[in-house]
């Protein structure tokens, strides 16, 4: 593959890329980084053979509606504080696989047209603040596997049913606040990760316990007072992190979790524990704000899995302690030294 890395100091170092871009019609990718220009260089519809392109710590407000000539492009990575707006034309660009615009503080729309990229499988629309909704003609998006909207304004998402191959999805630390994880959820089949850590969830959709593929759900940081009793459905779960939410208990059903390696429940004022924990039999790490607990069940001793650690925080009464060294052991319960 041959590259062309151009980093820009200066305003008058474009006049020294115009004639590499002229001879350069095997160009495959291209890095460009600025601070002083506020636009891609001329000619970038001249490299036809051009797969991907890297601008990154640049200023530029804007984007070539030339972009869309690129119909080798695979891959577009954009990191501009200062983009205000994601030209229409990129629609062109229908071998597109890969699509970053991350940081633009002032975009407010996605265009319709980007549901055209057939091919794409990663679009990162993180950090968008402005941002608030998508169209629905990115349901069409049927080879999508990878959605970031990690501290974009979001909140308003097409029918989630078209994305079957939807692998992961960032709901992350949205910029308004709040954002709700949506109702269809259930319909991504595929999804493998789920995050939505401080979104000020006080609820969980119902269509949840549907992703039966899912392996990790990330939950930190939210309002949640309760837990779905039908949890125990998602049967291919290994990461489960509920920390800092308001948890007093746990469903029965959290016991069918049977490929669980990781549960993080610190920062929750947990009164009891479920019996069933122990046929969480793949379970590695267990996390635990184990001040509150009022009742600790005799069935805890019936953990099997010797490599199982249960962290407690440094303030757990002594007696709490104790009984939980008494269960599970003195090697498997570790206390926090912060």
């Amino acid at each position: 593959m041959k590259q062309i890395e151009f980093v820009v100091n200066e305003k008058d170092k474009y006049a020294d890329l115009a004639p590499v871009l002229e001879r350069a019609a095997t160009v495959t990718a291209l890095k460009i980084k600025s601070s002083t220009e506020t636009h891609l260089p001329d000619g970038l519809s001249k490299l036809p053979q051009l797969k991907a392109l890297y601008v990154t710590n640049a200023s530029f407000t804007t984007l070539p509606a030339e972009l869309g000539a690129l119909k080798s492009l695979e891959a577009l990575v954009v990191q501009c504080p200062q983009l205000t707006a994601i030209p229409p034309e990129l629609g062109e660009c229908t071998g597109l696989r890969q699509l970053s615009i991350s940081s633009g503080q002032t975009i407010t729309s996605v265009p319709a047209a980007l549901g055209r990229c057939a091919n794409l499988e990663h679009l990162d629309l993180s950090l968008l603040p402005a941002l608030k909704g998508l169209p629905d003609e990115l349901a069409s998006l049927s080879r999508l596997k990878n959605l970031n909207l990690y501290g974009s304004g979001v909140t308003r998402l097409p029918r989630l049913a078209g994305w079957a191959q939807l692998e992961v999805l960032n709901l992350s630390r949205p910029a308004t606040g709040s954002r709700p994880i949506p109702e269809d959820v259930g319909d991504l089949a595929a999804l493998l990760r789920l995050e939505a850590d401080s979104c000020q969830l006080e609820t969980l959709p119902a269509s949840l316990s549907r992703l039966k593929k899912l392996e990790s759900l990330v939950l930190s940081q939210n309002k949640l007072i309760a837990l779905p009793d039908d949890l125990g459905e998602l049967a291919s779960l290994k990461q489960l992190n509920l920390r800092s939410n308001a948890l007093t208990a746990l469903p029965a059903s959290i016991g069918k979790l049977s490929k669980l390696e990781r549960l993080e429940l610190e920062g929750n004022p947990l009164s009891s524990l479920p019996k069933e924990l122990p046929s969480l039999a793949a379970l590695k790490f267990f996390g635990l704000d184990a001040a509150r607990l009022k009742t600790i069940p005799e069935e805890l001793k019936a953990f099997a899995n010797p490599k199982l650690r249960v962290t407690i925080e440094k303030a757990t009464p002594a007696a709490v302690k104790k009984k939980l060294i008494a269960l599970l052991g003195k090697d498997r319960v570790v206390v926090q030294k912060f």
